[in-house]
């Protein structure tokens, strides 16, 4: 019998992805959180041009929305970890769907009951 992981990436983890910076091959998400969603839009540099390629590379990735367990969580997850509310909400989106974390975040990979996995980034020589 094969074990199926189910994964949510962290925004960190979805910049690196599209920025082809991974080292690691992005495996197969069961979605992400709304707010990373936001976080990615929300990017000061982003134009219309990469607003586009946003759209194209989320087309097939489902969004979690904010729901009441997740709320009920990510408020847990504030109270104990002194997490900012995005990350909390990133990491109750995790724990409700019972799905592990691809996060870099030194943090987010320390919480207790969250499944977590980093991923490798490729080294960029400078020849300067």
């Amino acid at each position: 019998m094969r074990i199926r992981n189910n994964y949510i990436a962290d925004t960190n983890i979805l910049i690196f992805h599209f920025d082809d910076k991974l080292a690691d091959e992005m495996p197969p998400l069961l979605g992400i959180s709304i707010i990373s969603e936001i976080e990615l839009f929300a990017y000061p540099d982003l134009n219309e041009d990469g607003k586009q390629k946003l759209k194209s590379a989320l087309v097939d990735i489902y969004s979690f929305p904010l729901s009441e367990n997740i709320k009920e969580q990510a408020i847990q997850l504030r109270q104990t970890h002194k997490l900012k509310i995005p990350d909390a909400i990133i990491c109750a989106t995790a724990l409700v769907n019972n799905a592990t974390l691809l996060t870099n975040d030194k943090q987010l990979l320390k919480l207790p009951r969250l499944q977590t996995k980093s991923m490798a980034i490729k080294f960029i020589q400078n020849n300067d």
